[in-house]
């Protein structure tokens, strides 16, 4: 049971992928999205934050990236801590796609065919992902910042 609520969440953790903006008139420059994006909080909470729990299973998120290329390709690592019968293991799932802006959409494609998805940027450092009946916060910090 477990395993199909991990593969389920890393389905759709693969979607948590955020990215960045083509060049479409109707939507932010690329350059003004691209950057690293470093999740902050999950429902409000900070980091390692619980997902999933069934009994003493239990998964949670204790890290997360999004990296925006100007090119409109994107880099999405999310770092799972799991524990499964006591014991502790990690994963680390990586996704890599396409991204496009269309106002403060932003929108992903897969490469690996995981379906698209889409954030909604604040026009400044954050993007925000609805997934699941979660709320995740990425964040650009000014060092984090890509060179324009």
């Amino acid at each position: 049971m477990l395993r199909l609520v991990r593969s389920t969440l890393l389905a759709g953790m693969a979607a948590l992928a955020l990215a960045a903006c083509s060049g479409d008139s109707t939507g932010p420059d690329p350059d003004e999205l691209a950057g690293e994006y470093i999740l902050l909080t999950i429902n409000g909470q900070s980091l390692p934050v619980i997902v999933d729990q069934l009994g003493n299973d239990i998964i949670e998120i204790t890290q997360g990236t999004v990296s925006l290329e100007a090119d409109g390709t994107f880099d999405d690592v999310t770092q799972l801590r799991i524990t499964e019968s006591g014991a502790v293991s990690t994963q680390v799932d990586v996704t890599q796609g396409t991204w496009e802006a269309v106002g403060t959409t932003v929108t992903f494609r897969p490469t690996d065919g995981s379906g698209t998805y889409s954030m909604t940027w604040d026009g400044q450092l954050r993007l925000t992902q609805l997934f699941q009946g979660l709320t995740l916060i990425y964040e650009r910090g000014p060092l984090l910042t890509a060179p324009r």
